[in-house]
């Protein structure tokens, strides 16, 4: 029996070190990830020299894909509806309307000039070029003109919503467009910066831009002017991506998350092969339904369910029984009616509710160690239990 209960503890904190630090995925091609993309389905990864990867497991798994046409040499990855865009500087950019089955040359309208960008906004797939924004039409697979009034900068970063546009340009910093590309106006920056941006990200009506050298600003009137933050690197290429209330960022160095709009920042690092992407360059990162994407030279992701608000406190300890258990959870230590997910030993989230009278019923899983999670108030409470 004593045997029994020194393995089962061994398992139990086996599972919280799973869940709790990035997990690496089985990407091992070696080639940098330039760009990472979710289209309906499957996720995308753009490599530098490899070429382009997918994954229909949540980024767990990834594959090769192998077809004459693809370009090895990836920059960006673009999706919108069912139109997935793979591009590079110096090659005609290719695309796909079934999932990478098969891939059309997308030059039509280009005019053969090197590309500044290529990029998913919410008025469909655009390439900047020369400082003129265009969009690729679906239904001719041509490019055309976008916004009449070309910002005469190379433009590396795009983000939209309506009726705002943004832009990042490597030479003049931020610009906005308030009326969806009908004129540019050069944004204003604390200290007078020029960052060369990154790329954008939103949460309500706060928008953050992150730089190459500059830090990371935040604009809470549309991008018209950007004040910058302090807690995150300023010399070094960030990378920001949101999900809901959470704002991420991520240099070579590391990964930090924020939860109240870029005020405070803690650190994210647990499990990592630092340092992420070569120097000069920010890891790529990309939000899941369930998981944060992150890539550089290696492909890792995290549950998001592990980012607690502020004033939670992970860890604390609930009573849970029986345990082991065939179905039915009983929890003492909390309110009747607590949130609570449900992980496997490898991460992945199988279940999401709410307790009943205190009760939970798992029966419906296969038989294993799982880590339970319950949101009670302003309490994060952890406890493993096992399914027989």
């Amino acid at each position: 029996m004593k045997r029994v209960l020194v393995f089962l503890c061994l398992v139990i904190f086996c599972v919280e070190a799973v869940v709790a630090q990035w997990q690496m995925t089985s990407y091992n091609d070696g080639s940098r990830v330039q760009s990472l993309v979710k289209h309906p389905g499957v996720l995308f990864a753009g490599t530098e020299g490899g070429g382009v990867f997918s994954s229909v497991s949540e980024g767990l798994k990834w594959s090769h894909l192998s077809n004459s046409i693809l370009l090895n040499d990836v920059k960006w990855l673009a999706s919108y509806g069912s139109v997935l865009m793979v591009a590079g500087s110096y090659a005609a950019p290719v695309y796909s309307t079934n999932r990478g089955a098969s891939w059309a040359v997308a030059d039509q309208g280009l005019g053969g000039v090197e590309i500044d960008i290529v990029a998913s906004t919410c008025d469909g797939i655009l390439a900047g070029i020369l400082g003129q924004l265009m969009r690729f039409d679906t239904t001719s697979g041509s490019w055309q003109v976008f916004s009449s009034t070309p910002l005469n900068t190379k433009i590396i970063a795009l983000d939209c919503s309506y009726p705002y546009f943004l832009a990042g340009t490597n030479w003049y910093g931020p610009y906005i467009s308030p009326n969806w590309g009908g004129y540019w106006a050069k944004s204003i920056v604390s200290n007078d910066l020029i960052p060369i941006v990154t790329n954008f990200a939103q949460i309500g009506e706060a928008y953050f831009c992150g730089s190459i050298s500059s830090g990371l600003f935040k604009s809470s009137d549309y991008g018209n002017h950007w004040v910058s933050l302090d807690g995150v690197p300023v010399d070094a290429p960030i990378s920001i991506v949101a999900s809901n209330e959470i704002l991420v960022a991520a240099t070579a160095s590391g990964v930090q998350y924020s939860t109240d709009l870029g005020n405070s920042w803690t650190l994210w690092n647990e499990g990592l092969d630092l340092p992420l992407a070569y120097q000069g360059e920010a890891p790529a990162l990309l939000v899941t339904d369930d998981f944060l994407i992150m890539a550089g030279h290696n492909i890792w992701r995290r549950p998001l369910s592990e980012l607690t608000s502020e004033g939670e406190q992970p860890g604390q300890p609930v009573r849970c029984f029986p345990n082991p258990t065939s179905g039915l959870l009983v929890f003492e230590g909390c309110t009747t009616n607590a949130g609570i997910m449900i992980h496997a030993a490898d991460g992945r989230l199988v279940a999401v509710g709410q307790l009943e009278n205190r009760q939970f019923d798992i029966s419906f899983l296969p038989r294993g160690v799982y880590l339970c999670r319950l949101k009670d108030g302003p309490r994060v409470l952890t406890t493993c239990v096992l399914m027989h």
